[in-house]
Order: structure tokens, then sequence, then C-alpha cells
């Protein structure tokens, strides 16, 4: 697995995750998107998933960073 994009929260939507949180977009080696973990940071994962469509759908929330 490798981690391709992270996005960070910037705003909160309904449903939601806390504020500052992190979305790392997972890729199966075959490039295939595995989905998205939410992170406080990027050294201390919680691994809780997010679909992407939580990004997708939601792109005035989320701010690509690198």
């Amino acid at each position: 697995m490798t981690i391709l994009k992270k996005y960070k929260l910037m705003r909160e939507y309904p449903g939601s995750p806390e504020l500052g949180t992190l979305a790392l977009e997972l890729k199966a080696t075959g490039g295939t998107t595995i989905g998205y973990i939410m992170a406080k940071n990027i050294k201390d994962p919680d691994f809780k998933k997010l679909k992407p469509e939580d990004i997708e759908n939601y792109p005035e929330y989320w701010r690509k960073v690198n």
C-alpha cells in the first residue's frame, strides 16, 4: 500500500470528522484506490476509514496538502 494524496478538513459538515483531520488516500500496489483513512497527524493515523465519496462529495471542505 502507498499513500498518494493527503487532504486536510478545513470546515466541518454534517457527519464530518473533527476539524483538522487528515484523510490519507491508500492505493494498492496495482494502483487501485483502496480508500482513505483518517489521521490527526501523519505519524499517528487512527485508521478509521473514509469513503472516497466523503472527500469527493465535499471538495469545498477538504484541501489537498503535501
